[in-house]
């Protein structure tokens, strides 16, 4: 596997190209920091502690771990990795948000880049000028859209 490219590194809570799901009620604030005293095995993610890998390939490794000795990270491939958990969501609480720290690939084409689906918002990094440009999708409400850069 490539130590830069396409993989993400993940802290806190993960969402690069991840699922979130809403269910029953838990504790607030949750941090993961994919650590061994959380109960994380170096290996495959698919089944760790709720996480599901639908699609392409996740490990918790040693490597390049933003906070503590473990990450996670998506490797490039055939098809988009993709990692998801379910997080619960506090009655009555009507904002939730993650912080994640990633290391991003930026290419060419923004379709060869690392994406990042959030609900329904979906970014990337492209490369023009050996510089990562921020892109965001401008959806058509048809299931359609385009690129756009933005001036981050």
């Amino acid at each position: 596997m490539r130590t830069i490219g396409k993989m993400l590194y993940a802290f806190g809570l993960l969402y690069g190209l991840i699922g979130l799901r809403v269910s029953a009620q838990v504790p607030q604030p949750i941090t993961i920091d994919f650590e061994p005293s959380e109960g994380y095995v170096i290996g495959n993610l698919n089944g760790q502690l709720g996480w599901t890998v639908p699609h392409g390939n996740a490990q918790v490794t040693a490597e390049t771990a933003y906070s503590g000795s473990q990450s996670v990270e998506l490797s490039p491939g055939s098809s988009v990795a993709v990692a998801a958990q379910t997080f619960a969501q506090n009655l009555g609480e009507t904002v939730v948000f993650f912080d994640i720290y990633a290391r991003p690939a930026a290419e060419d084409s923004i379709d060869s880049s690392t994406i990042f689906t959030v609900e329904q918002a979906r970014f990337g990094f492209q490369k023009s000028n050996g510089e990562g440009i921020l892109q965001v999708f401008e959806g058509n409400g048809l299931g359609g859209g385009e690129w756009t850069a933005t001036a981050f």
